[in-house]
């Protein structure tokens, strides 16, 4: 099924490119779309040439020939006017498209990786605070008797959560769940347990922890040391569009052997008795051929 995106345009565009832009440089593919269409969008804003030709007229400055050859000009101007009247509504949906296909096409992984040494940096350091600042100690009882450099570390919690929750928010664009651009599905009519999942643990937390582990650790939020960032500072890491994708994937292809759905799925045969006819798993991997 594909994913749909009537409800992205140039102002989404526009969104994803000052997210990205707080960190990096955004892609010159995404940038070079966007600045086009805002030139397109300016040429739509046009005078009425009718406005003209009424002032010369009055002025007496037209007559005879002069003045058909100026209407002549202003009804060409007319033409192009109308047509400009609706090019911005006729070039969105192209920007669009185009916009999608520049981050299948490697946009949105360029974006993710020029972001992951922000990210690696803020989540090592948050696991060196947890080294110093445990869990659930008690505010008061620690301050009181930490040392200088445990008081740094406490104070320095929050500047890391900070850097990552903002650098989720660029790579949330391309998560299921996403109102922008997403780029990975959740299939539908395979579970009713889909709430848990969330664009954070698709995109930023490392993909040998599976898809409910991931997620999970998202679902209830808090702040300081009973943040999600904090607790699970360990296992964070930015992943790739391909990665994301695939942990959707292996998930819904648990769930749907889980299912049972083959269970007694057959027909009986006089000869042979029961021959099962299973149905092949639409989340599996193809078998690869010799």
């Amino acid at each position: 099924m594909a994913i749909s995106y009537t409800f992205a345009g140039a102002r989404q565009a526009r969104a994803l490119m000052r997210d990205i832009a707080e960190f990096v440089e955004p892609p010159d593919e995404l940038s070079s779309l966007v600045d086009a269409f805002d030139e397109l969008a300016q040429a739509s804003a046009v005078t009425d040439p009718t406005t003209e030709l009424v002032h010369a007229v009055a002025a007496g400055k037209l007559r005879g020939k002069a003045l058909d050859e100026q209407i002549a000009k202003a009804v060409s101007a007319i033409h192009i006017q109308e047509f400009r009247v609706g090019l911005k509504a006729r070039v969105e949906p192209a920007l669009v498209k185009q916009f999608v296909r520049a981050l299948n096409d490697g946009a949105a992984d360029a974006v993710i990786t020029s972001l992951s040494p922000a990210f690696d940096t803020a989540a090592s350091a948050l696991q060196e605070c947890g080294k110093l600042v445990q869990p659930g100690v008690d505010p008061e009882t620690f301050l009181a008797s930490a040392t200088a450099e445990e008081i740094k570390a406490w104070q320095a919690v929050d500047e890391h959560i900070a850097t990552l929750t903002k650098i989720s928010s660029v790579v949330a664009h391309f998560g299921p769940h996403s109102t922008s651009f997403p780029l990975s599905e959740v299939p539908a009519n395979i579970s009713a347990g889909t709430g848990f999942i969330n664009n954070v643990g698709i995109l930023c937390v490392d993909p040998q922890f599976g898809l409910e582990r991931a997620c999970s650790l998202f679902t209830q939020w808090g702040s300081h040391r009973n943040s999600p960032w904090f607790r699970g500072a360990s296992v964070l890491r930015p992943n790739s569009i391909a990665e994301s994708r695939e942990k959707i994937r292996a998930w819904a292809e648990a769930v749907w052997n889980a299912m049972n759905i083959n269970q007694g799925r057959g027909r009986l045969d006089p000869e042979h008795g029961f021959i099962a006819e299973p149905i092949s798993n639409p989340f599996a991997l193809a078998e690869e051929t010799a």
